[in-house]
């Protein structure tokens, strides 16, 4: 089993006779024996235990009745979340144990790929998979009436800074980095006695970010990446009744 152990102050507020929200908060983790997976021997998902690792981060959320029916609202999120011990790979036990060492510095990994960096498979300080150092998201919605129905407008946009798609060097030199990226919304639409009719347009600047990246094989083995993209620009038609 792993362990986490979570340390946290944070903050509910209003102010401007609660036109104005903001919220947040500061935390850090301890994570002892945490999981992670990665293709093993003949493709196998194996699923073992790191060390330890540590994160430390800011999430903020802020939302603004400006009057007239525009509301405009956002989130931040800051993380520095990184691993604090040596993973030295699973072959790596202390002698006469089942506990996996963190004491590795000499250790040579040879690889079919021939890429492979020697010393721990991912040592004190690599960055953890899939946690961007920052991700931020802005929405402003207009709402007013149309003769006897709610109509409305609203555009939004979120950017996440480039993310490891898993925790091993050698991962992470075979498949690459996701990049950072930037997506934006807009929708209108209208609403009466549970009826309601909207129009949307998702990707509006059709970007072709990148979700994950994978390998077919064991990353040992194979070197040619494959990338799940984002949903490309989409315009659509939603109605509805309740």
């Amino acid at each position: 089993a792993d362990q986490l152990k979570n340390y946290e102050i944070g903050w509910k507020t209003q102010w401007f006779g609660h036109t104005l929200r903001w919220n947040g908060a500061i935390f850090l983790e301890d994570w002892n024996n945490f999981q992670f997976l990665y293709l093993g021997p003949n493709s196998v998902t194996v699923v073992q235990n790191a060390a330890s690792a540590q994160i430390k981060g800011l999430e903020t959320e802020l939302e603004w009745a400006a009057g007239g029916g525009f509301v405009l609202s956002g989130g931040a999120t800051f993380l520095h979340a990184v691993t604090t011990a040596n993973y030295c790979g699973p072959n790596a036990t202390i002698p006469g144990t089942t506990q996996l060492s963190t004491n590795c510095p000499n250790q040579v990994n040879s690889y079919a790929v021939g890429n492979s960096p020697n010393g721990p498979e991912a040592p004190s300080g690599t960055r953890l998979p899939v946690a961007p150092k920052v991700k931020l998201n802005l929405v402003a919605r207009e709402t007013f009436p149309v003769g006897d129905w709610q109509g409305f407008v609203q555009a939004s946009g979120m950017y996440q800074t480039s993310t490891t798609p898993l925790l091993r060097l050698i991962d992470q030199q075979t498949i690459g980095d996701m990049p950072a990226y930037a997506l934006f919304d807009a929708s209108g639409g209208m609403q009466k006695k549970g009826l309601s009719l909207q129009v949307y347009l998702s990707n509006v600047f059709d970007k072709n970010a990148q979700l994950t990246r994978f390998v077919e094989c064991t990353t040992t083995t194979c070197n040619q990446p494959y990338i799940i993209p984002t949903q490309p620009r989409t315009v659509g038609i939603k109605f509805g009744q309740k």
